[in-house]
């Protein structure tokens, strides 16, 4: 599961320096505010894997 967590965080981590390495232009506020949003979205799937995926056998 930390490996899942440090994968995408290390993803996420090279899309950024890319994007500043190819561009002199900064991010724009709402725009980092979404891909944090995503970031923390996906971390949090992937903590409660387990858990959402017993929620959902139940209900089906």
């Amino acid at each position: 599961m930390m490996f899942r967590i440090l994968a995408i965080n290390t993803l996420f981590f090279i899309l950024y320096v890319i994007r500043r390495a190819k561009t002199p232009h900064k991010m724009r506020e709402s725009t980092a505010m979404q891909v944090q949003g995503l970031l923390l979205l996906a971390n949090c799937l992937i903590l409660f894997q387990r858990d959402i995926q017993s929620f959902i056998s139940r209900l089906s």
